[in-house]
């Protein structure tokens, strides 16, 4: 009588032990997670970012004309054809300017439009989205108009000669050109040009400017 207690004691010891192994085992099985380990990443590729970065470290390199160099090119008359003798990238057929308007006169009506390597440009005005020509209104082609813009209010031309349309827009797939306007101008200023030819065309030209301003404080 007592042969059959022992062996179901013996029986339920056996399965109280195998449990607690198996217990122990999947207890062990289960990873621990520190936080000092390091994530490994998968590989990803950013195509275009808003995040502002250090004002002295730009990640696209920036052309900046100042005034000293804008009056070295010698030229006084339409800003397109300053960009054009200063920087190279801007010769090309999209760049149309008051020499060639009557080319495309239906098109620009003799307006100046900037194109870095004849592709779509931004052009700003002291950083901010200039005018379309009025131009447009009549059927011709959607562009700023850098002409109407006087080279004597211009203290500086920034050009950002890479694509920047993750910022901007696809109107800046082929660059930026920011004209900053003169500001706190204290002085004057007067210039003016001409140009004669004795063929028979009869080839003529002229331009004057002046600039006149004085410096005032702000009230508080």
């Amino acid at each position: 009588m007592n042969k059959p207690q022992h062996l179901a004691v013996a029986s339920l010891g056996r399965f109280g032990l195998a449990t607690a192994v198996v217990a122990g085992v999947a207890f062990a099985a289960q990873p621990t997670v520190s936080t000092n380990d390091v994530q490994k990443m998968e590989k990803f590729v950013v195509t275009g970012s808003l995040i502002p970065i250090a004002a002295g470290s730009p990640a696209i390199p920036v052309t900046v004309l100042s005034a000293l160099e804008i009056e070295k090119t010698g030229v006084s008359t339409d800003l397109l054809n300053v960009l054009k003798k200063a920087q190279p990238a801007f010769f090309g057929s999209n760049n149309i300017g008051s020499e060639n308007g009557n080319i495309s006169s239906g098109s620009t009506n003799g307006g100046s439009q900037v194109s870095l390597r004849n592709r779509a440009t931004l052009v700003l005005i002291n950083g901010r989205r200039a005018n379309i020509s009025p131009v447009l209104a009549s059927g011709g082609a959607s562009f700023v108009d850098v002409s109407v813009i006087p080279i004597s209010a211009v203290e500086r031309i920034e050009v950002l000669s890479d694509g920047a349309s993750a910022t901007y827009g696809s109107d800046a797939v082929s660059g930026v050109v920011n004209v900053i306007l003169k500001t706190n101008y204290a002085g004057t200023e007067i210039g003016g040009t001409y140009g004669w030819s004795p063929n028979d065309g009869k080839w003529a030209t002229r331009s004057y400017y002046g600039v006149a301003a004085r410096a005032s404080a702000r009230p508080a």
